[in-house]
């Protein structure tokens, strides 16, 4: 199977784009409403706050951005790729190979080491080579302050340590985009702080990083701000910006 591959996108042209995006699901009967005609469009090269209260449909615009759920109407472009109309075989193709998603429950495999869960992704999408993929996982770990730990499972860390084995899993085949559901929000003040440090740190490496959270000092510290409300968007705010390297040039975090 061909997977679906980005293209070169225009200094004026956003790396993700939704048109008039609407997302539905069943309650018995009854349709409810978790996105309502939503466009929005998010530059690359940007850290993006999207902020809203529970329910709002936050998680289910990083979803339908990530491919992990379908839209019910309208259009998500992702850098050139129609992500709306993909397969589940070509999503799951696409996704490991092109975004990195850090989900807000972690997603560890208990049973593998710290290691073996961050070398997950590259098996998945066929990259795995027995000589360079342990290197690249092991300074990926590096890179969050975790290669001591490398051979612990999860069970044997703390939260935010397993968050930010989470974070270094996400970038295994080196995405350009990042979407992260409350990366901070099950850690205390000091252990989030770390985390907004560590994405603003891919961002100034030319990442794209679209995050959901709750946290004031997250959304604060974010170059663009979406805020949802019932489904809708009620509010935005920006400023310019110059990302850290051309539009559409891979960013590189660890050394192979």
């Amino acid at each position: 199977m061909e997977i679906p591959q980005l293209r070169p996108i225009a200094p004026a042209e956003p790396i993700v784009s939704l048109q008039g995006v609407t997302k539905e699901y069943r309650n018995g009967a009854r349709a409810v409403v978790a996105l309502d005609n939503v466009r929005a469009s998010f530059a690359a090269g940007m850290l993006h706050a999207v902020v809203g209260r529970s329910g709002a449909g936050k998680s289910t615009l990083l979803n339908l951005i990530a491919g992990i759920d379908h839209v019910t109407s309208g259009e998500v472009l992702v850098q050139g790729v129609a992500v709306h109309t993909l397969s589940e075989d070509e999503l799951a193709a696409w996704r490991g190979e092109h975004v990195g998603v850090v989900y807000q429950s972690f997603e560890l495999l208990p049973s593998l080491s710290l290691l073996d869960n961050v070398m997950l992704p590259m098996q998945f999408a066929g990259h795995y080579d027995p000589r360079r993929s342990p290197r690249r996982a092991l300074a990926l770990l590096e890179q969050v302050g975790l290669a001591d730990h490398a051979f612990k499972r999860p069970a044997a860390i703390s939260g935010g340590q397993r968050q930010r084995v989470a974070i270094a899993r996400a970038l295994a085949n080196e995405p350009q985009l990042l979407v992260a559901d409350e990366p901070t929000g099950s850690l205390d003040s000091a252990t989030a702080a770390g985390i907004l440090s560590l994405l603003t740190e891919l961002v100034s490496a030319g990442m794209t990083v679209i995050m959901v959270t709750h946290d004031q000092e997250m959304a604060a510290a974010a170059d663009t701000l979406l805020r949802l409300h019932d489904g809708a968007i009620a509010e935005g705010r920006g400023h310019e910006r110059t990302p850290a390297h051309s539009i559409g040039e891979p960013y590189s975090i660890a050394a192979s």
